[in-house]
């Protein structure tokens, strides 16, 4: 086994730090494709990619509890399949395949084992219309940019053979029987992932809110059974918003409308919930400002993150609302360090350069179960930005036609809206803690948010 060492950062220590078994952060990308994907290939793609990046491959090296940096071993020292296969169902009214949700939420919810797996799970969905190629990584190890970047390079190495018939493509490769060991199907109830994705308010009982108190909320009122454990993903596609002007001329982007929109749907849920909202903070990650010019094999987890703050008084009038997002997320672009970088308090490097490092991360993490109720935002937004489904590749290899972003967050949190630029649509993701949502409850939230952006929309330009 080849060994190298790479002393494992703060930041990367805070995340593994904040890891539950039971609640995994994980970070992932599903690429539909038009093409039907030979399993064999697929599988040297991923290789051939695992070998140019050797975060992709590494483990982390230390005794229970610690972390002294991470070890990256020969491709000899891999599994011998990280592919994941399972053949699609039929597409529900909205054009979703529920049958490939409950996949990546299985995958999403799986604890990973650092010290004896790689930090990446692949899924192979087979479909009458093309294949759909789903990477779930460890956050501690890659970013979103790096898990997308990870994937189209798997995917621009698989070449596709039209001449081969679709039974054939299907079957080839080890794994490829969706009830093989190692496969990943349909979730059922005892799984990690639930009982499956059931998105229908109407097919559920009405969410069951906790018994009410007078005191407000810094965090979302859960509705999920107090018991729940993994995660469920709720997918919904809208329009990309117009250009946006405020009053005074300053312009909102995008992003800005999504985060102010989660402000206000925070504030509607909770009021809907019989509670009341204190100051509301939604997580922005932020990549740095060499993101742009990564180079392709320089891949890991480099974002850094700002809170986004609202005050109940923002909150009860959309322009005032709009105007503090707008504000707040300048700011940030203008120094672009985020929390992983001086964001970080003095007292805890201060306090965690005087443990040794074999023990830091233990110390981090009995640090982060305390303070964990008090520093968690009510919610996240993480947008990946626009992908170019309608970039087409060398005639032998699958084109992706759609794309999805996914992200974990353990309660109290448990709510990462995810956002994929698709052409002129938006994939949104709702990646819910099944403690914090049951099926109903998620449903109930996302056209919440969708009302809130729209009237978020519509107030900014008048």
């Amino acid at each position: 086994m080849v060994r190298q060492r790479r002393a494992l950062e703060l930041d990367e220590e805070l995340i593994l730090a904040s890891d539950r078994r039971r609640s995994p952060l994980t970070v992932g990308v599903l690429a539909e494709t038009d093409a039907a994907v030979h399993t064999a290939r697929l599988r040297g793609a991923l290789y051939r990619s695992l070998r140019n990046h050797p975060i992709a491959r590494a483990r982390i090296a230390g005794g229970f509890g610690t972390a002294t940096g991470w070890d990256f071993p020969a491709e000899s020292g891999m599994p011998p399949d990280l592919i994941h296969e399972i053949q699609a169902g039929p597409q529900d009214e909205e054009g979703m395949d529920p049958a490939i949700w409950r996949a990546l939420e299985s995958l999403c919810s799986r604890p990973f084992n650092l010290r004896s797996e790689p930090p990446v799970r692949l899924l192979l969905a087979h479909r009458p219309t093309g294949d759909a190629i789903g990477l779930v990584a460890h956050h501690a190890a890659l970013d979103g940019v790096s898990v997308l970047a990870l994937l189209q390079e798997i995917i621009a190495g698989c070449a596709v053979d039209s001449r081969l018939p679709a039974a054939t493509v299907r079957g080839s490769g080890k794994g490829a029987d969706p009830s093989a060991d190692g496969a990943v199907g349909p979730a059922s109830p005892a799984s990690p992932a639930g009982a499956g994705r059931g998105t229908r308010a109407g097919s559920e009982a009405a969410p069951r809110p906790r018994a009410a108190r007078r005191w407000t909320m810094r965090h979302l009122v859960p509705c999920g059974p107090s018991l729940a454990q993994g995660y469920g993903i709720h997918p919904m596609d809208l329009p990309v918003p117009g250009p946006v002007t405020l009053a005074d001329g300053r312009r909102m982007t995008v992003n800005d409308l999504l985060l102010a929109a989660a402000h206000l749907a925070a504030e509607r849920w909770n009021t809907e919930h019989g509670r009341r909202s204190r100051t509301l903070r939604v997580r922005m990650p932020l990549a740095p400002a060499s993101e742009g010019s990564r180079a392709s094999g320089d891949l890991g987890n480099r974002s850094g993150q700002v809170m986004i703050t609202s005050t109940a008084a923002e909150r009860a009038a959309a322009p005032l609302l709009s105007g503090a997002v707008v504000d707040q997320t300048r700011a940030a672009k203008q120094r672009p360090t985020g929390w992983a970088g001086a964001g970080m308090t003095v007292a805890v490097r201060t306090a965690t350069a005087a443990v040794p490092r074999s023990l830091r991360t233990a110390v981090l993490h009995c640090a982060v179960t305390a303070a964990r109720p008090f520093l968690t935002p009510s919610l996240a937004v993480s947008n990946i930005g626009r992908v170019d489904v309608d970039a087409v590749p060398e005639p032998d290899r699958p084109r992706i036609s759609g794309l999805s972003f996914v992200g974990t967050s353990g309660m109290p949190q448990g709510l990462i809206i995810c956002v994929a630029g698709n052409g002129d649509r938006l994939r949104l993701t709702f990646c819910h803690h099944r403690h914090l949502f049951d099926p109903a409850g998620v449903a109930r939230f996302a056209q919440i948010y969708r009302e809130s952006l729209a009237l978020i929309t519509e107030e900014a330009r008048s």
